[in-house]
């Protein structure tokens, strides 16, 4: 497969400067970013609306077209739990492209959580998150795995266009 990657549209895997004889045409057809989901949003005697967001692609590690859970949360007021992107990720700022894999400078990390935010004068916002610990650098265990015996604490804080005239910080 002289393109590159079958499953991904990453540059650096497709080679250059092949001799005419190893040059064939490759096209590769699948299913595996292919995005189902579904959201509903229900009103509640709270005043707030429910809502249940949930979306699989076929990524998954067990075959070929597995599907495989994005997200799975639900959102009732400024409470959300389930998995979603962190909150260190910016939505927001992920550039328009019909390349699935994205900005490679973007934190495109989806974990299991419990976040509150609070939405402040125009334009700010405050969240505080517990998220299920990233283990890579951490304890290891005397068998040799990873362990952390806390979630992540995250705060995010964030400052939108109204008090900068452009994007959001």
């Amino acid at each position: 497969r002289p393109a590159g990657n079958p499953d991904r549209f990453i540059p650096s895997t497709i080679p250059v400067g092949l001799p005419d004889a190893q040059r064939t045409p490759s096209t590769t057809l699948h299913i595996r970013q292919t995005r189902l989901n579904l959201d509903f949003r229900s009103p509640t005697s709270l005043g707030s609306e429910l809502r249940t967001f949930a979306e699989i692609d076929f990524f998954g590690p067990d075959a070929p077209f597995d599907p495989r859970v994005r997200h799975f949360y639900g959102q009732l007021a400024n409470f959300l739990v389930g998995q979603t992107w962190t909150t260190f990720t910016d939505p927001d700022a992920f550039p328009d492209s019909l390349d699935d894999n994205g900005s490679s400078v973007a934190i495109k990390l989806r974990q299991a959580q419990v976040r509150y935010t609070q939405r402040l004068k125009s334009g700010q916002s405050l969240a505080f998150a517990l998220e299920r610990p990233l283990v890579e650098s951490r304890q290891i265990t005397e068998t040799g795995a990873s362990y952390s015996p806390a979630p992540d604490g995250v705060v995010r804080y964030r400052v939108g266009k109204q008090e900068l005239a452009f994007g959001h910080i």
